[in-house]
């Protein structure tokens, strides 16, 4: 999951590539339940600005294992948010929030939902 189409795509048609009809990209809520890989978009799988508990009602709170959320500081786990509402529908799975932005105050509710990181990694000298 991610809320810039680009953060979807560009792993799905690179990184993912070799799995091909195993990965399906959510679209409009349209989810093909036989694939592998899902790779979503937050505002085309809401539909734009519909409540997020109409975009999970064609998916059972248990059909994902694992839900990675890239760029997870950009208010994914804000509680008013429409990211927080499905995250907390699939709470039985595995939830994986990736940042490269450091903690700060804008984004403490990463933090108070994700937890503190399991991994950092300092850039390279000159950065």
């Amino acid at each position: 999951m991610a809320d810039r189409n680009f953060l979807v795509d560009d792993p799905k048609d690179k990184t993912f590539s070799p799995f091909g009809d195993a990965r399906h990209k959510i679209e409009g809520g349209v989810v093909v339940f036989s694939r592998e890989l899902y790779f979503c978009h937050v505002p085309i799988y809401c539909q734009g600005r519909q409540p997020a508990r109409a975009c999970t009602r064609n998916s059972a709170p248990d059909f994902f294992d694992l839900i990675i959320v890239d760029e997870c500081h950009r208010g994914s786990a804000k509680e008013d948010s429409n990211w927080r509402e499905i995250l907390e529908y699939f709470q039985p799975a595995y939830q994986l929030g990736m940042t490269a932005t450091p903690l700060r105050q804008e984004n403490r509710d990463t933090y108070l939902y994700f937890g503190n990181p399991i991994y950092t990694y300092r850039p390279a000298p000159g950065y």
